[in-house]
């Protein structure tokens, strides 16, 4: 049975994903309409994400990949028949 879906594989829901992680949910679904997770921020080249999280400027796709590559060491899946990372959103 699956504990949590989230809908949309941007930064809200990759962090929303960590943190219920983080919180003890183990079965975590992300439903996302792309092909890739992290939503708009693939779209955002420019430097700025980052400081409050990870203490450094990042772009957009490398925000996203951070939590992703953190969801990686998780169960969370990316579902809807697209695969997020590698069949796991993490």
């Amino acid at each position: 049975m699956i504990d949590l879906v989230i809908v949309g594989g941007g930064p809200a829901g990759l962090a929303a994903a960590y943190s219920a992680w983080q919180h003890g949910l183990r079965d975590i679904l992300i439903l996302e309409r792309d092909n890739e997770l992290g939503g708009i921020l693939n779209q955002c080249i420019h430097n700025g994400f980052g400081l409050h999280r990870f203490g450094e400027q990042l772009t957009g796709p490398e925000y996203a990949g951070r939590y992703i590559e953190m969801l990686r060491s998780t169960g969370v899946r990316g579902g809807a028949g697209h695969h997020g990372a590698g069949g796991h959103a993490g």
